[in-house]
């Protein structure tokens, strides 16, 4: 799935906007990435999906794996370039290069409960990877700023499956 369009709501507060999918209950989002604006001035933003949670009802557990996110999101909520808010859930194999719009926007996931999130790179390191993990719950492994250079590496892309998944050749990988 792929978006190249900007998205923006108008909400007055705690509407929620997203480059692919707006709330993910216990699905999984694999293989898309966002090249368009996300801005929800008062809303919950991500660059791939604005809420991602497991489904308690099917027990089905939340995921995204093989997403990139190259638009900007800008809110006054929760953002992030991958999801704005994330619980007790699994993203993995993601990158994300924007432009920060302000301090409640992070490179890989807003706000976060209970998360595992493995295997997340981004280029801006002037915002962290994460704004707030409620309660310190949440697990994070190979989750790192790299350069622009070290971005078009294939060596840096830990667990990637670049024989079937991705591609790189000189850029930013790519589905």
């Amino acid at each position: 799935i792929a978006n190249y369009a900007n998205v923006t709501t108008e909400y007055a507060y705690h509407g929620k906007a997203a480059g692919i999918v707006v709330e993910a209950y216990g699905c999984e989002i694999t293989e898309s990435y966002n090249y368009g604006n996300i801005t929800g001035p008062q809303s919950i933003t991500g660059g791939i999906s604005a809420y991602l949670d497991s489904d308690i009802t099917t027990s089905s557990v939340g995921k995204i794996e093989n997403v990139y996110n190259y638009g900007n999101i800008e809110t006054n909520l929760y953002g992030g370039g991958i999801v704005g808010y994330a619980k007790d859930s699994i993203i993995s194999k993601t990158y994300n290069i924007f432009n920060k719009s302000n301090n409640n926007t992070a490179n890989i996931v807003g706000t976060s409960y209970n998360m595992y999130i493995k295997d997340s790179y981004y280029l801006n390191d002037d915002c962290p990877s994460i704004i707030t993990d409620e309660e310190n719950k949440s697990t994070l492994i190979n989750v790192m700023s790299k350069t622009n250079n070290q971005l078009k590496e294939q060596t840096t892309y830990l667990n990637y499956d670049f024989d079937n998944i991705w591609t790189i050749n000189n850029s930013y990988p790519y589905l």
